[in-house]
Parts: C-alpha cells; sequence; structure tokens
C-alpha cells in the first residue's frame, strides 16, 4: 500500500524576538511564536485568514523559511482523499471568514490535518502557545501583529480603488447605471448589510459553469504561458479583491473596482467573455458608469454586499487556482505576461410569452391540447421561448409508480430507445376517432392508424426508456410518460446536436446561456413529469468547448436532482457515444478514456453500435464497479450491430450480458414499422417472436402499489370496442334509443364507418406472461407460466412449463379483451404478481368484522346456467416481513361467507373472496389459479380482478359500473378547427359529478346523415374541473350526444 510522508513546518512570527525577549517579558521562554502548514504529496497546506486553506510549494509562503520541521509519519490515505477533506473543511470549519486568533488559526488547522492523515497531535507547545502568549503583556502587545501576519498579505494599492474626494453631482443621462454622489463621497462604509447567506440554486449552477470556462478558457487551453499567466493573475487579482471586503467591510475604497486600470485591463479584461466578469456580478458588484470619471466601474453597494457570499465565492476561486496549478503546474510556475486577445459577443435569448395565431376557438383549444400532450422543441430560441402555461397550463403526467427490489441487483439492466417514423406519431397522442372503413369521400376521410400504432408487451424488463427524435429537445410526449410510468418505468427524452456546432457553442459560449439552458432542461421535467435526457452530442467542438460540455452534463444531471417536484422520482442523464473529450465525433462503441469523463458526470454510457465481442472487456474493466452502467447499444435495425439485429439481436444482448454489461435497445419498433405489415395481430406476433428469445436475460420487475383498489380488466393500449359489464358500447344505433343500462348496437353501417382509439395511458395492469415464438396465424403470442402441486402441497415449476394465454376479444367483461387460459391438472396457475399494501384500520362501521381484504374477480361461466361452471379454487399469496403464505378458496369446501356472487350479469359472475383478518399480511403478492382436478384441464376466462378494502357491501364492486349518465348539452362544447376532420371537445365536468367519481369513461354518440348514430369511446379521465379532448370524425358527422361511466381509481 503507498504511503506519503507527512510533515510539520513551524515558522517563527516574531522573527525572533520572541526567543530573546520572553523571559524578560512573560517570565517564561518561548522559541518563537508558531505559525504551522502541513507538508504532504509535495504541497504545503496551511489556513490563510481571511482567503481560507491555501496551498504552497513547501517552504513558498509568504511566511518565509520555516524555524524548524517536525516529521509526524507517514499516511496510507490518498490524495485525492485528503483534497476532499480540504474540500470539505474550507465550507464548514477554515473558511475565508472562519479565521480567529484564540479559537481557529493556522494551528488548529494542522492540528485537525494531522489527525485525519497521521491520527496524531501536533507538539502541544504549538498547540497551547497562543493563549498562553496572549495573557501576558507581551501578548497585548504582539496581538495586532500577530493578526496582520496571520491574515496574509494586505492588497497591494495597484487594485486601482477610486479617490474618495468630493465630486460634483452628475444627472444619469448615459444608458450605463451611475454611481451616486452619496455613495463615492464617504471614506467609510456602514459594511456588508446584505441578509443573504448562500448562493441560489441558479446562482450555484452559474458558479460551476463559470469555473468550467475560466478553467478551460481559450487563452488558457493555447498552451501558452501567457494564457496561464493571465489566468492565474485574473483569478488572483479577483481573490485579492474580495479578501480586501472582507477583511476592511467598512472601507468603501475596496468596493470599487476600475474597468480601466492597468491590471483590468490585462488580466481581467480578457477573460470577461469566459466568466471572470461573472463572478463580480455573483459576488454582488454591479457595473455602473462612473459621474466624473466618465468610465465604467464595477461597485458593490451596502445593500449587495454579503460576508456569506463573499466568503462562497473566495472558496470557489481558490479552488479554481488549485485546478489551473494542478493541471498546469509542470509547464508554468510564473504569473506574468500580458496578452491583448479579443473577446466574443454574449448572444442574448429573449423569452417573449408565446401567443397563439389560432383564430378559431377549435384551434385556440387544439394548441392548448397539444402544449399539454408535449410538441418536439426544435431549436435553441424554441427552447427559451416555451412557457409551461402559455397558450394553456400543462398537467403533469402520472408520477412513477415503484417496483419490488430485487433481491440481487448485479444482473444486467435494459434500456429501451424508441425511435420509430421520427417519432410524435398519431399514436403516442390520445387518438379517439370514428374512421370511414371504405374511404369515400376526400373530404370525409378519417384514416385508420390503430394498427400501425407500437405499444409495448415487455415492460416488467425494462429499467429505463428513452422517447427519441432527431428534434433538438424531444420531450416525450404524455401518454407515453404516463404509459411508462404506470409500469415503474423512468421515462426520458432526448437532447440532441447533429451536424452543425452554431447551438452547442451559443450554449457553451456563455455562462449565463449555459445556465439559462439548463433551467429550461429542469422547468422542462418539472413541468411534464418526466424523467431526464439521453445526452446525443454528434457536433464536432473544439477541445476546450468539450471539457466545458462535461461540467454542462454534470450541471443538468445534479440540476434535475435539486428541487425536484414531490411526486418526480430520480432523474437520470445518460451520454451517448459519439463526441469525444477531444471534441472529436468519433464512435468508441464501448467505453474508453476518450469519452469516461462523460462516463463519470451521468448515470451511464449508452454505447455507439459498432462494437464488436472483443470490445466488451475493455468496458467493462475501465468501468470497474459501475459496469452496469455501460449500456451496450443493439440497433435492431441491424444497422452495423454484431448478430445482425432483427429476430437475431439476442445475439448481440446475450454478448453484451456475458460480458456483465446492461443493453440499450435501440428502434424497437421494427417488429412494427418493417415486419408488422399494418396489422396488429402480426405485430404482436412479430414482437414476441424478437422478444421471447432475449427475455431471460432481465429478471422480471413486478410493481408495488400501496393504495386500494388496486384493479384490472386489461384494457389494452388501443382497440376498435370498448365493453361495459360484459356488453358492447361501440357501434352503430338508431337515434331513437335510449341508453337504459347501456347501449345496445346494431351492424348496421359498420361497413362504412368504425370507431377506434387509442390511449396508451391507461393500460390497465397486465398478468404476469413470458412471450412466446407463434407459429401460424392466430397462435397464442404470450404464455403464462404454471406450478405442479405435488402430493405434499408443494409447488415446482420444472423445464419452463407453461400454457398458453389467449386474448379473448369476443367475450369481454370491461375494456376490449378478456384473458383465456386453461390451467392444467392438479397445477397452479399464477396470473398476477405485484405486491399490494393491505389497508389497515378501515373506518368505523364500514369494514367487514372478519376481513382483511376483498379479492374480486370477473369469471366467464362456461354454460348458459351461469351458476355451472367447472370447480375453480383461487389461491392468494401474502406476506409478512420474511414470511410468505397461502390462502386457497375452494368453492366446493369454502363457508358461503368466505365466497360470495357479488353479481351475475349474462353468462359472467362476479365473484367475491373474503381474506380473513386471522391472516397477518401487510402485502399481497400473488394471485393464482388452482385446479384441483386429477384428470381435466380447467378453462378459465377472467374478465377483471380487484383488491379493495372491506368496506364495501356485498352487492357492489369496482369490477362492477353502474348505468351510463347522459351529459347535459350544456357541460359540453364541440369547435371545429381548421382541419375538416378534427374537433375539439371541451367537457365542464359538473361538480355533482366531480363528487361521485374518481375516474371517469367517456362515451359519444356520432351522428350521420340520414339519422345513423355510431358511439364512439372518448378515454378514461381522471375528474377534473375541465377536460379537453380531441375528436376525429367525417367532415359530415357530429356530436350528437355524450355519456359517461363513473370508475375507482387505482388500475
Amino acid at each position: 500500500m503507498a504511503t506519503s510522508l507527512v510533515q510539520l513546518y513551524c515558522y517563527d512570527l516574531s522573527g525572533g524576538m520572541a526567543e530573546s525577549m520572553s523571559l524578560m517579558l512573560i517570565g517564561r521562554h518561548l522559541e518563537a511564536i508558531w505559525h504551522t502548514g502541513i507538508v504532504v504529496y509535495g504541497k504545503e497546506y496551511y489556513f490563510d485568514g481571511g482567503v481560507g486553506i491555501v496551498h504552497s510549494s513547501p517552504g513558498g509562503s509568504h511566511f518565509g523559511t520555516p524555524k524548524r520541521v517536525e516529521t509526524l509519519g507517514t499516511t496510507t490515505k490518498g490524495e485525492g482523499e485528503f483534497l476532499e477533506w480540504v474540500k470539505q473543511r474550507r465550507l464548514d470549519t477554515f473558511g475565508p471568514t472562519h479565521y480567529n486568533l484564540l479559537n481557529r488559526n493556522c494551528n488548529h488547522f494542522t492540528q485537525a490535518a494531522a489527525q485525519f492523515l497521521v491520527e496524531r497531535d501536533i507538539p502541544s507547545e504549538i498547540r497551547d502557545m497562543i493563549p498562553t502568549v496572549l495573557d501576558t503583556p507581551l501578548g497585548r502587545m504582539l496581538k495586532p501583529m500577530l493578526e496582520m501576519a496571520t491574515r496574509g498579505l494586505e492588497a497591494s494599492a495597484k487594485t486601482s480603488q477610486l479617490s474618495t474626494s468630493p465630486r460634483k453631482k452628475v444627472s444619469n443621462t448615459t444608458e450605463t447605471p451611475t454611481v451616486s454622489d452619496s455613495s463615492t463621497s464617504l471614506d467609510v462604509a456602514t459594511g456588508l448589510n446584505s441578509e443573504k447567506s448562500h448562493l441560489s440554486v441558479e446562482e450555484h449552477e452559474e458558479v460551476m459553469l463559470v469555473r468550467a470556462m475560466l478553467q478551460s478558457n481559450e487563452l488558457l487551453s493555447s498552451g501558452t504561458r501567457e494564457g496561464f499567466n493571465t489566468t492565474m493573475g485574473a483569478l488572483i487579482l479577483l481573490r485579492m479583491v474580495i479578501t480586501n471586503i472582507l477583511r476592511n467591510p467598512t472601507q468603501l475604497k475596496y468596493r470599487t473596482l476600475s474597468t480601466q486600470d492597468k491590471e483590468y485591463k490585462s488580466k481581467i479584461a480578457p477573460l470577461e467573455e469566459f466568466g471572470a466578469a461573472d463572478i463580480l456580478r455573483l459576488c454582488g458588484f454591479r457595473l455602473l458608469q462612473h459621474p466624473t470619471l466618465n468610465q465604467a466601474v464595477w461597485f458593490l453597494s451596502d445593500a449587495d454586499g454579503s460576508e456569506d457570499v463573499l466568503a462562497i465565492m473566495v472558496t470557489h476561486i481558490t479552488e479554481l487556482i488549485e485546478l489551473v496549478e494542478s493541471e498546469y503546474q509542470s509547464e508554468f510556475c510564473a504569473v506574468e505576461g500580458d496578452p491583448n486577445i479579443g473577446t466574443f459577443h454574449k448572444e442574448k435569448y429573449p423569452v417573449p410569452p408565446l401567443t397563439s395565431n389560432a383564430s378559431d376557438p377549435g384551434d385556440r383549444a387544439m394548441e392548448v391540447i397539444m402544449h399539454d400532450a408535449v410538441k418536439p422543441i426544435s431549436s435553441l430560441e424554441d427552447l427559451m421561448n416555451w412557457s409551461p402555461t402559455s397558450p394553456g397550463a400543462i398537467t403533469p403526467a402520472a408520477p412513477c409508480r415503484r417496483r419490488v427490489q430485487a433481491s440481487v441487483e448485479d444482473g444486467p439492466r435494459l434500456l429501451i430507445c424508441h425511435d420509430m417514423k421520427g417519432g410524435y406519431l398519431p399514436t403516442d397522442y390520445e387518438h379517439f376517432a370514428v374512421c370511414n372503413r371504405l374511404m369515400k369521400g376526400a373530404s370525409a376521410l378519417v384514416p385508420s392508424v390503430v394498427n400501425c400504432s407500437y405499444t409495448v408487451s415487455y415492460w416488467h424488463h425494462v429499467d429505463y426508456f428513452v422517447y427519441f427524435s432527431h428534434n433538438f429537445v424531444t420531450v416525450p410526449p404524455k401518454e407515453w410518460i404516463s404509459y411508462a410510468h404506470r409500469e415503474g418505468v423512468p421515462a426520458l427524452g432526448t437532447f440532441i446536436t447533429e451536424g452543425e456546432s452554431l447551438t452547442l457553442r451559443k450554449i457553451l459560449h456563455d455562462a449565463q446561456s449555459s445556465a439559462s439552458t439548463i433551467r429550461k432542461l429542469v422547468d422542462l421535467c418539472d413541468a411534464h413529469n418526466f424523467d431526464g435526457y439521453l445526452m446525443n452530442i454528434e457536433t464536432n467542438l473544439d477541445e476546450t468547448l468539450a471539457k466545458r460540455l462535461i461540467t454542462f452534463v454534470a450541471m443538468l444531471k445534479k440540476s434535475l436532482n435539486k428541487s425536484r417536484p414531490p411526486n418526480s422520482g430520480e432523474r437520470f442523464v445518460f451520454w451517448y457515444d459519439a463526441v469525444t473529450v477531444e471534441g472529436i465525433v468519433s464512435y468508441q462503441n464501448g467505453l474508453t478514456s476518450k469519452n469516461k469523463p462523460f462516463f463519470d458526470v451521468c448515470n451511464g454510457l449508452f454505447t455507439n453500435y459498432g462494437w464488436r465481442p472483443y470490445n466488451l472487456p475493455l468496458s467493462t474493466a475501465i468501468a470497474g464497479q459501475r459496469n452496469r452502467d455501460v449500456f451496450v447499444g443493439v440497433d435492431i435495425f441491424g444497422r452495423g450491430v454484431y448478430g445482425g439485429g432483427g429476430y437475431d439481436s439476442h445475439k448481440a444482448a446475450d454478448c453484451a450480458s456475458g460480458a456483465k454489461l446492461s443493453i440499450a435497445i435501440f428502434a424497437p419498433g421494427w417488429t412494427s414499422e418493417c415486419v408488422g405489415n399494418g396489422c396488429r395481430e402480426n405485430f404482436h406476433r412479430n414482437d414476441a417472436h424478437m422478444w421471447s428469445k432475449m427475455q431471460d436475460i432481465w429478471t422480471t420487475k413486478y410493481l408495488e402499489l400501496d393504495t386500494l383498489p388496486v384493479w384490472t380488466c386489461f384494457l389494452d393500449e388501443v382497440g376498435t370496442q370498448f365493453f361495459v359489464n360484459g356488453a358492447p358500447v361501440l357501434g352503430c344505433v338508431s337515434n331513437q334509443n335510449s341508453l337504459g343500462s347501456g347501449v345496445k348496437c346494431s351492424n348496421d353501417d359498420t361497413d362504412l364507418f368504425f370507431p377506434e382509439w387509442c390511449q396508451i395511458s391507461q393500460t390497465h395492469i397486465k398478468p404476469c406472461y413470458k412471450l412466446v415464438r407463434g407459429g401460424a396465424e392466430g397462435d397464442p403470442w404470450c404464455v403464462l407460466p404454471f406450478e405442479v402441486v405435488g402430493k405434499d402441497g408443494c409447488h415446482t415449476n420444472k423445464d419452463g412449463q407453461t400454457v398458453p394465454l389467449d386474448w379473448s376479444t369476443k367475450q369481454v367483461w370491461m375494456g376490449n379483451r378478456s384473458m383465456s387460459f386453461a390451467a392444467p391438472p392438479n397445477a397452479t396457475v399464477p396470473l398476477m404478481r405485484w405486491k399490494v399494501r393491505l389497508e389497515v384500520g378501515a373506518a368505523d362501521g364500514e369494514k367487514t368484522s372478519d376481513a382483511l381484504a376483498f379479492l374480486d374477480i370477473a369469471w366467464l361461466c362456461n354454460a348458459v346456467d351461469a351458476q355451472a361452471h367447472s370447480v375453480r379454487c383461487v389461491c392468494v399469496e401474502g406476506v409478512n416481513g420474511s414470511s410468505t403464505t397461502r390462502v386457497v378458496f375452494d368453492e366446493q369446501l369454502a363457508s358461503p361467507e368466505r365466497i360470495i356472487v357479488v353479481a351475475t350479469v349474462g353468462n359472467w359472475q362476479i365473484v367475491r373472496y373474503v381474506i380473513p383478518d386471522n391472516v397477518t399480511w401487510t402485502h399481497v403478492t400473488c394471485l393464482s389459479i388452482l385446479n384441483p382436478s386429477e384428470n381435466e384441464s380447467l378453462v378459465c376466462t377472467v374478465g377483471g380482478v380487484a383488491l379493495t378494502e372491506p368496506t364495501y357491501d356485498n352487492s357492489t364492486s369496482v369490477l362492477l359500473l353502474g348505468d351510463a349518465q347522459i351529459l347535459p348539452s350544456t357541460s359540453y362544447t364541440v369547435d371545429k378547427t381548421s382541419d375538416p376532420t378534427t374537433c375539439v371537445v371541451t367537457l365542464d365536468v359538473p361538480n355533482e359529478l366531480r363528487k361521485k367519481s374518481n375516474k371517469v369513461i367517456l362515451f359519444a354518440k356520432i351522428g350521420f346523415p340520414g339519422g345513423k348514430l355510431l358511439s364512439a369511446y372518448l378515454g378514461t379521465h381522471e375528474i377534473s374541473k375541465q377536460i379537453l379532448l380531441p375528436l376525429n370524425i367525417p367532415s359530415d358527422a357530429f356530436v350528437y350526444e355524450m355519456f359517461f361511466y363513473g370508475s375507482a381509481s387505482g388500475n
């Protein structure tokens, strides 16, 4: 193990006077008045009053030559660990304003450093010297000199302070603010009166960007001595200006810095555009026009001056000096030179309010809908002009659900990067339509889009979802954010630059532009509630800007997580393998030294696709313990990817997993876009074919749900039908037909018009299926694993035994599908895996006396007589701490109060299984169907499952909706837009409806010439004061009537 020598350098501040006079004056001999510094790693660290912890070469400080040197021992701590300790001490103990001669001086610092490095004290005669000396006549005589010496060198008169003689009052007729007479005619100010104690989040972001700009400014990066000298001179001068103010807070002459001073012009002026002027501004200085000298000056007023803020800025400048020294010290060691280099123009980005160009109510409403639903941002100007409130308010997407923590976290993770046909497709938004099947009349045409939609059937394997397009800032559509969040998956957008570098140069060149860009990116996340960005920089930069880009990315990640909304989880930033630290677009196809600095400040690296298996071990080695943060890119389109992509994409995924890395799947929509043939069933089979080959790479994740009720009817993302209580609602009806308990449908004109819908955000919780490669058309594309129940009661699954899962679209309880399967003899088939928290202590008078929870299942009975069906057993699994137990409900053996038929509707039954309160579960984790037969399979069709509190009577269920309710015609308006087939429905939700339900399932009767009506599904919506809906119908159609069903939350 490497060790480093630790020494104590001891200086005599009395210059020998203590040794010659101490016995006579205080009656005891003193060798010296000690100042000490710690020497380690080839540098001397000491605490300098008014500045804080600084370092120099050993013996190279302004205290001269050490009188003696003490060896304290050797340390095993690394230099990086010590520097982190020093950085923390600058903030909390030994900062610029912490110095106190008696209680916190240079020797207190070396004592603390010695304890940290070698766990020993410095000599006691040094530790106890100051209190002893100051309690004597000599001490009282020396105290002013000691305070002066230990505070460091006073500022040079070269800082060009303004004369304080009285001046004539000059009216301010110039554009630049002018220093008033009263502020410049006083020799003594009242002090630093600002109560500001810290930098704001935005100011802190700006400070970090300024530091990055100064550390990598063009003069310094040129590699010349002049550039180094100018940078160091500017930083030292800035620190001197601020420390002078801290030492002399009531001296007005230290508050003014002339821009015409020789040193300002030679040191600070060349670096104004690289952050030097921003440091003064962040300290509270204002650039004003002097009334008599006719020149601009930086001035810090009493009201703007804060001791705490100045101390913070001194710490930042000191750290920056050390960073520049450490990077360039081997080449340059002196601060000299007078470069005369021009500066760049600082471009500002105005933020005017967005105004609507639409003149019609429908178009204006459509703008509001699309602003809330999310549109891409194409340019930096658009980003700066974006507003969360104009042209309408934004409603955040659904919060991200939690997932059950896996017992083993070392497996590969999966990132999905969704790139399909340029993004922002019709089915990426809420889409409710009545389409023209025969395409009659272009003016009436409403094309169908549902069959071309891409949806995700493998969420239970996904860890991160990225919505990708080639727009400057790709914000995921609100539907996709909620879609991912309902499955417990963070949804990220994309920040991309391609080709020209002007936009990125604008962002990185100016500190304020960088900070404002970060703030806008954070504001987008806050408003829409998505979870971060994939940074895809495919733009060549110079090396200086590439260094700033690293800090920009680091600050973006920090800012995203600094003050996120309460319902928002951790936010993430991923780096795409394109531009390197040299500023060149050079795909590394893995983690290398050229992209590792970006990896170090991000949550993960998304590699390019051109890797080969022999590249991967290097990425694993360089990543170290962060190996699972390297996501190996796999392009499903097969562009240069190992294995060829497509149905062979598992070859690349297996390879990445074998190297102990994670996987990033790019453009999985290939299964719809290229081989789906415009048929949704083909897409499902193709998608399952591809994913079935690689799904076992990843663990299956399950949702953790905290609030009852929790229910699902397996509602799909898109559809052309909708059932309620076992009866179809969509279809053609005559305009005389009453709604009653449901809408009866006829088949008239269904060859002409048909409804369709897409609302991926309201997809119901899915069962715990696995994907499988289907064979012929109509074969199932997913299966349910099952366990065989042995004679000893043990459940075992051998060799991946499964049963086909069929999605029934003809016999449906609610929504557009039910699940059907055949449970083998003596087998248990798990339907749902989750972790649902059970509520304890329901309201008095509502709780069933002996029930912990209710489990409701909607069953399709196999006979005309709904009471006749095969024997079913339901198995429920729950946990309490580490203990897992099962409760089995056997329909033949259970008591009537444990299994209750809540409702019989046609061939459907809703059966309630009462979980007794003597079961001490805190959570329900699994629901299975058990077939007790020794010989026959049990055919099951399940239309819905619900877990609820035991507060409902036995005649109601969340699965059973009441009658349809017609909305008053005064509660909604329908406005046409400039698109003849698009209108906007504005529903002002009645107060009585808001009180009755958490959600509403909306429908509309669409009228056609000739008196025909067609019922269309308009989505499921959270109850709010107003609901805006886009509706696509033929140009000669109209909204005849609207109706709804109340629904519970929790699906």
